[in-house]
C-alpha cells in the first residue's frame, strides 16, 4: 500500500502519522481514496460460514481495504461501500493504548425482504371484469448517512423493482399497466412526491410466465439513476421509497380467481456484473372473493321463480340510485348508469331466475347496491338500489318482484260483465222488489185506518 506514492511500513511509527493524516478521506469509505494506492490483483477472497464469520487468516501488518463482492441472497450490499481497516489497530484497553492483531467488523447486511410492500386498492372494484390497483413501495438499498460523503449514480445500477403478478388472475401483463412511478420518504406515496418522467425507467413484461406468476420489471434509465441518487442525497439519514403504481384487470373467470388472489413486489438490488435473485417482499396484501348469485321470485309466491329480469352493481349507494331514477324517468340512463361495474355488465336471470356466479371483491364490512334495470314480463320493477352486504365466502341475494294487475294481484276482484256484476244486478232487483212490497202494505194499512174514522 502505498501513501502520496510512497509504500508505508506500519511497524514504523513515521507511516502511522502518514495513515492518520488520511483518516479523513478513509472514513468517506470511497473505492479509490485520493492519494492512496492498493495492490493490484484480485486480493484474498473470503467467505462467510454458517455463522455469518468470515475469518482473513496470516494478514501482513498494514493497511487494507474490505469490500463485499457477493451478497447474501435477499440482501443488500453492506452500505455497498468498502471500508478501510489497519492490522494491527489501534485500541484503548483501561486507558491504555495496545494493539490489536485480530480486530473484528461487524458490517451490516440489510434484509430486503422487509423493505418491499404490495398494497391493493380495491375502493372501486366491485369484482371480475373491473379493474383494480396496485401498489408497490420498495425501499432504495443504498442510504446517504448523514455526513457521508455523496452517493453516485453508479451506486444504484441494476436497481429495479418488480411486479410478480399471478398468472389467469388479470387479462393482460403488458407494460402500459404501469401507471406512476414516484419518489417519497413516507410510508405511502402522497401528492408532494417527485414523480418520475415516463423517460426515467423502462418496462419489461416477461414474455411468458414463470410457474404461477408474469414478472414484470421496471428499470431505471440513466437519467432515472440520476434522480434515485439525487433523492438519495438529498435525504441522507433517510429512506428513499420507490412507489410503483399499476392497474390491471381482473380476469372475468371466476374459476381463475378462486378464493383469493396475491399479487406480490419485489426488487433486483443495485449490482455489477450478474443480475442477482429477485428479492420478493414478505408483505403483499391478499384481495379475498365471495361467490355471488341472484336469484328472481315473485313476491306472492316465492316458490315462482322469475326469467329475464337484469341487472346492475354499483360500490356507491348515490351513483346506484341516480342509475335507478334515470330508468324511471326513461330519461340519460347511460350517463347515469355509468359508475356500474364493467365486469358484472347487466346480469339476466335464467329459466330457474338465477343470475350465473360472479366472483365480488370481499373486504369486511362491505356493502354493494343492486339496481333492477328491468323486470320480468308482468312484474314491476323495483325503483330502490338495494343494499347487499357481502359475506365472506358467499353472498347469495333473493330479490322479490310484484306482480302487475294483468299478472294477478293479490286480491281476487270482480271483473266488469262476469257473473259477480250478474249477483250485483239479482240483489239490487231483490232490494227494490221488497221496497216495493213494504210500500203496498202501508198503503192499505192507511186506507183501512181511514175507512174506521169515517
Amino acid at each position: 500500500t502505498a501513501i502520496d506514492g510512497n509504500n508505508i511500513d506500519l511497524t514504523k511509527y513515521a507511516d502511522w502519522v502518514k495513515v492518520a493524516n488520511k483518516i479523513d478521506t478513509l472514513n468517506k469509505r470511497e473505492k479509490n481514496p485520493t492519494g492512496i494506492t492498493f495492490e493490484t490483483g484480485n486480493g484474498t477472497k473470503v467467505e462467510t460460514k454458517a455463522k455469518g464469520v468470515a475469518k482473513f487468516d496470516s494478514l501482513k501488518i498494514g493497511l487494507y481495504q474490505v469490500t463485499e463482492t457477493k451478497v447474501p441472497k435477499g440482501y443488500s450490499a453492506s452500505e455497498s461501500k468498502p471500508f478501510y481497516i489497519t492490522i494491527p489497530s489501534i485500541e484503548k484497553d483501561n486507558g491504555e493504548t495496545k494493539f490489536n492483531y485480530a480486530p473484528f467488523a461487524d458490517p451490516k447486511n440489510k434484509n430486503l425482504k422487509k423493505s418491499v410492500k404490495k398494497t391493493a386498492d380495491t375502493t372501486e372494484t366491485i369484482g371480475a371484469g373491473d379493474k383494480i390497483k396496485y401498489t408497490i413501495s420498495a425501499e432504495l438499498d443504498k442510504m446517504k448517512e448523514t455526513g457521508a460523503t455523496a452517493l453516485t449514480a453508479d451506486d444504484f445500477n441494476g436497481y429495479s423493482v418488480v411486479d410478480l403478478a399471478p398468472a389467469k388472475a388479470f387479462t393482460a401483463y403488458t407494460a402500459d399497466v404501469v401507471k406512476k412511478v414516484t419518489l417519497g420518504t413516507g410510508e405511502k406515496p402522497v401528492a408532494s412526491d417527485t414523480t418520475l418522467d415516463a423517460t426515467d425507467y423502462t418496462v419489461t413484461p416477461d414474455a411468458q410466465a414463470t410457474g404461477d406468476e408474469h414478472k414484470i420489471t421496471i428499470s431505471f434509465t440513466p437519467a432515472g439513476k440520476q434522480k434515485l441518487v439525487t433523492a438519495a442525497n438529498d435525504n441522507a439519514g433517510k429512506v428513499v421509497r420507490v412507489f410503483v403504481t399499476l392497474e390491471f384487470t381482473l380476469t372475468s373467470k371466476s374459476a381463475d380467481l378462486g378464493t383469493s388472489v396475491t399479487n406480490k413486489g419485489g426488487l433486483i438490488p443495485s449490482h455489477d456484473g450478474d443480475t442477482p435473485d429477485v428479492v420478493t417482499g414478505e408483505d403483499n396484501e391478499k384481495v379475498d372473493f365471495s361467490k355471488f348469485k341472484i336469484t328472481k321470485v315473485s313476491a306472492t309466491n316465492t316458490s315462482t321463480k322469475l326469467e329475464n329480469a337484469k341487472f346492475k352493481l354499483f360500490a356507491d349507494k348515490t351513483k346506484a340510485e341516480e342509475c335507478s331514477k334515470a330508468i324511471t324517468a326513461n330519461s340519460g340512463v347511460e350517463n347515469a348508469c355509468a359508475a356500474a361495474s364493467k365486469g358484472f355488465g347487466e346480469k339476466s336471470t335464467d329459466q330457474n331466475g338465477e343470475t350465473t356466479e360472479y366472483s365480488l371483491v370481499y373486504k369486511q364490512g362491505r356493502k354493494l347496491y343492486l339496481v333492477e334495470t328491468v323486470a320480468p314480463t308482468g312484474y314491476i320493477r323495483n325503483p330502490e338500489a338495494v343494499e347487499v352486504p357481502v359475506s365472506q365466502t358467499k353472498t347469495d341475494v333473493t330479490f322479490q318482484n310484484l306482480p302487475t294487475k294483468e299478472k294477478g294481484f293479490w286480491f281476487n276482484l270482480p271483473k266488469t260483465g262476469a257473473a259477480g256484476v250478474i249477483l250485483f244486478a239479482l240483489a239490487g232487483v231483490c232490494f227494490v222488489g221488497a221496497g216495493f212490497v213494504v210500500y203496498i202494505h202501508r198503503r192499505k194499512k192507511e186506507e183501512e185506518q181511514a175507512k174506521l174514522r169515517a
